[in-house]
């Protein structure tokens, strides 16, 4: 899982993203883009699921949509964080892009355990 600080140096993409939530054993993704999660995210383990920074969980299979972007994942844009860029690098489909989740974003709809 890779986190970051979208308020860092104040901007942040505010464009529609989202995808069903999909963890494979080493990525998370949604849509089948890696994804980029705001700090505060966790991944539970026990429950399969991404704990959003507000305590919010989200299983795999969870259909999420939140305020961010898709970009193209560049080498030079990640010098500060080389390990950052080798996960999600591990995690690239040939399009390269990634999924930018903005810091508080949440599911569509509400996430609950599977039954």
């Amino acid at each position: 899982m890779v986190a970051f600080d979208a308020h860092g140096n104040g901007d942040s993409m505010s464009a529609l993203v989202g995808g069903a939530l999909a963890y494979d054993g080493s990525c998370l993704s949604l849509d089948a883009l890696p994804v980029l999660w705001p700090v505060g995210t966790t991944w539970d383990e026990r429950t399969s699921s991404v704990v959003l920074p507000d305590g919010t969980s989200a299983p795999a299979g969870t259909v999420l949509s939140a305020g961010g972007g898709v970009v193209p994942f560049t080498d030079d844009a990640w010098p500060a964080d080389p390990d950052a860029a080798t996960a999600l690098e591990e995690c690239l489909d040939p399009s390269r892009r990634i999924v930018s989740f903005n810091t508080g974003a949440q599911p569509s709809s509400p996430a609950s355990a599977p039954t």
